[in-house]
C-alpha cells in the first residue's frame, strides 16, 4: 500500500540519530534504519577511535629529580579501546592494580564498566573526559 513512512532511533553507544522519512510502497523504514546504521556505523567508531588516539594516546610521564621516583604511562589503543600497558607511579609498577572486578562477571557485555568504577572509586579526567 502506497503511503508515507518514518522511524527514528539514537545510537546509544555514540549518541547520534537517524531518521528516515520515505513515501511510497515500500513500508519497513525500520529495516532501512538498521542497514544506515550499518553503513554509518564503521566510520563513525573509527573517527572516535582515531580522536581517542590524538588525545590519549602515547606515553605519559613526569619526574622528580629523583630518576627513582619515575611516574611513567603508556597508553594505546587496541580494537577500539585504550589499555594502560605501562603504568609506573613514584617508581613502583602499578599495572598489576588496574585489573579489578568481579570474576564471571569482568568483560561480559551486561555489565559494561561498572565493575570497574565502583572498584577503583573515582578517576581523573583530561579535556572533561574520563582518562581511564
Amino acid at each position: 500500500m502506497a503511503g508515507y513512512h518514518s522511524a527514528l532511533a539514537v545510537h546509544l553507544d555514540t549518541s547520534y540519530c537517524l531518521v528516515v522519512f520515505m513515501a511510497g510502497h515500500y513500508p519497513d523504514s525500520a529495516k532501512l534504519m538498521y542497514d544506515a546504521f550499518e553503513i554509518f556505523q564503521p566510520a563513525i567508531s573509527k573517527a572516535l577511535a582515531d580522536a581517542a588516539t590524538h588525545l590519549y594516546a602515547g606515553e605519559w610521564s613526569e619526574s622528580d629529580d629523583n630518576s627513582d621516583r619515575r611516574s611513567f604511562a603508556r597508553i594505546a589503543m587496541e580494537r577500539g579501546t585504550l589499555y594502560t600497558t605501562n603504568y609506573t607511579l613514584l617508581g613502583v609498577h602499578r599495572v598489576h592494580i588496574l585489573d579489578t572486578g568481579i570474576p564471571g562477571y569482568s568483560g561480559q557485555k551486561h555489565m559494561g564498566c561498572y565493575l570497574y568504577w565502583k572498584g577503583q572509586g573515582p578517576w581523573g579526567v583530561r579535556d572533561n573526559a574520563a582518562i581511564r
